[in-house]
Parts: C-alpha cells; sequence; structure tokens
C-alpha cells in the first residue's frame, strides 16, 4: 500500500462522512455499513482499521437501539468486506449487517420476552416490572446471548490455536 498524505486522508474521511450521513441518515443500519467500509477502503491507520470500523459500525447501530452486529465467521466477514472492496458496492456489506441484526434472527428471543412481560413472570423474581414493556427483557437477553457466541466462539478459537500449535511442535 502505498503512502498517502495526511491531508488526503483527511480530506477522504471528512468528505465521506458527510456524504455517507446525508444519504443514509434515515437507515442506521446502511448507515453503520457504510461508515464502516469507508474507513475501511480508506485505511487511515497503521493499525487497528479493523478494528475501528467495527466500533464505528456498533456505536451506529446501538444509539438507533438496534443490537450490535457480531461477526461469528471471521473468513465469512472478511471475504464479504473484500468482494464489497472489489466490486465498489458497499450495499453488499450492508445486507450482511441487516442480516446480522435483523429481527428475524432474534425473533424467537423477542417472543419470549413479550410472552414474560405479558404473564407478569418479572414477579417471580420479585422484582418491579420494566417501564419499557419487553424491550428491556430481550435487550438484556440479547446482551446474554452475544457474550455466550462470544464465549463459545473464542473457546473454538483458543482451541485451535492449541491445535495447530502442537502440530507445529511435534514437527520440530
Amino acid at each position: 500500500m502505498e503512502e498517502c498524505p495526511e491531508e488526503v486522508i483527511d480530506n477522504r474521511l471528512v468528505t465521506g462522512f458527510d456524504r455517507i450521513v446525508q444519504a443514509y441518515k434515515n437507515d442506521p443500519v446502511e448507515l453503520a455499513a457504510q461508515i464502516h467500509m469507508l474507513i475501511v477502503d480508506i485505511h487511515p491507520f497503521l493499525d487497528g482499521n479493523g478494528r475501528t470500523a467495527r466500533t464505528f459500525l456498533n456505536s451506529i447501530l446501538q444509539s438507533a437501539g438496534l443490537p450490535m452486529a457480531v461477526f461469528p465467521h471471521k473468513k465469512e466477514y472478511k471475504d464479504i468486506v473484500q468482494e464489497a472492496r472489489d466490486k465498489k458496492d458497499y450495499s453488499i456489506f450492508g445486507k450482511y449487517v441487516n442480516e446480522l441484526t435483523s429481527e428475524n434472527k432474534y425473533g424467537e428471543l423477542k417472543e419470549v420476552c413479550k410472552y414474560l412481560h405479558e404473564n407478569n413472570c418479572h414477579k417471580l423474581e420479585s422484582q418491579p416490572k420494566p417501564r419499557k414493556d419487553y424491550e428491556i427483557c430481550f435487550n438484556y437477553m440479547l446482551k446474554k446471548q452475544q457474550e455466550a457466541e462470544h464465549s463459545k466462539h473464542l473457546k473454538a478459537y483458543r482451541q485451535d490455536k492449541g491445535t495447530r500449535l502442537r502440530e507445529v511442535r511435534k514437527k520440530k
């Protein structure tokens, strides 16, 4: 990758942010995906561009009241980002993010929360009834589910990494 003067990077980021915010201000998922792809495409930092892009993405989603986008398969994530970059079509990544954050993915969980709320199941734990309907329950359960998914993937990664280390040691 060739060196790019700071002013050029700054200008591309600022004009890109402005353009994207104006175009997608009514669609938070697409806005988040477009900002993510802009940062990945411009690559303004020596290290941490992907982490920065995902932080912006999830910050925008959460500020809109949407669940965070958890990327369970790193290869799939990288392949879709690369495809969007190659085709110069960021909406490819937007569709992927939309799938990850869609209500369909969490519809069953939402229904359980709605049932619990409607049947006063919160009284079982002797807690006051939530003020914001079943959404509080849903957000809490969603967070726990995402933590469990993350933990599962982290465990699998560590096991895979350990297996690879053992294989390397055997070869020596």
